[in-house]
């Protein structure tokens, strides 16, 4: 028991410390963050206003003008969900040489990124359930949009999952700092497949049926067109577990990757950075 409240203690510690974080720059990261999102929502509402009045049409692909809208509101804030911590946070321990202490600590350098990577996730999770409860207030929710507490527990489920995904993807990919001089190109390349293939740019359903099967297998719709398509009720509950089974095994096979490049890794690393 006192080995349990110890583990508990400390990881209660670190996630305590990145809200601390988050809330020291508050005022950088309402700028960042408001910004952001209200320049990509603006551009997708006269995109889509235009788009919508050259058919005449009320509907695509059973998608309406204010759907859309709402949907390129939740695209950035549940981007910013699942990614969690800062680009090349792992990449910047080796190089800089930070990976030293905890290397000496009498703890998993895994699980204090990891915790880190929930913190800011959860942090984000509120934004985004605060951004959706605003545009419910001032312009209503679309028929199409049926959110419930089934598809709020759903959602927050697919989160913690994909939030992890993206993690160990990502560890793969800063952890090759171990070897090469510079991973940041392959952090960008890496927001970019995931905006092409996730579903920021244009929601999954508008690509052809053969390319939506064959997204539906790769992770990235985790990312953000499945917990946006979760989260408005537009999920049915088979479906969200096939996805979820399809996620679980990227977690997994990634898991193995990360743990296997950091074993390799730390043989040759020395500790001096770069």
């Amino acid at each position: 028991m006192h080995a349990l409240a110890t583990s508990i203690s400390w990881k209660m510690a670190i996630f305590a410390m990145e809200w601390k974080k988050l809330f020291s720059y508050r005022m950088t990261f309402w700028v960042t963050f408001l910004g952001s999102t209200l320049t990509q929502l603006l551009i997708a509402y006269f995109l889509w206003d235009a788009i919508f009045s050259s058919l005449g049409v009320d509907q695509i692909k059973g998608h309406t003008f204010k759907h859309m809208i709402l949907y390129y509101l939740l695209v950035p804030i549940m981007f910013k969900t699942i990614s969690g911590h800062e680009i090349n946070i792992l990449a910047n321990d080796i190089y800089e040489g930070s990976l030293n202490k905890f290397l000496l600590y009498p703890l998993s350098y895994f699980k204090f990124r990891l915790i880190g990577q929930y913190a800011n996730s959860f942090f984000y999770f509120i934004q985004l359930v605060l951004a959706l409860s605003l545009f419910s207030l001032f312009f209503r929710l679309p028929l199409s949009v049926n959110i419930s507490l089934e598809s709020l527990a759903m959602t927050f489920v697919t989160v913690v999952l994909a939030s992890y995904t993206y993690f160990v993807i990502a560890a793969s990919l800063e952890m090759l700092a171990f070897f090469v001089d510079n991973v940041w190109s392959l952090m960008i390349m890496l927001r970019y497949v995931v905006f092409l293939l996730g579903g920021a740019l244009i929601p999954l359903d508008f690509y052809p049926m053969w390319a939506q099967e064959v997204l539906s297998y790769l992770p990235f719709s985790g990312f953000l067109y499945l917990p946006i398509n979760t989260l408005s009720g537009n999920v049915e509950l088979l479906v969200w577990l096939k996805q979820m089974g399809i996620l679980a095994c990227w977690a997994i096979f990634f898991s193995y990757v990360s743990k296997r490049i950091w074993k390799k890794g730390t043989k040759q690393y020395t500790g001096v950075g770069i």
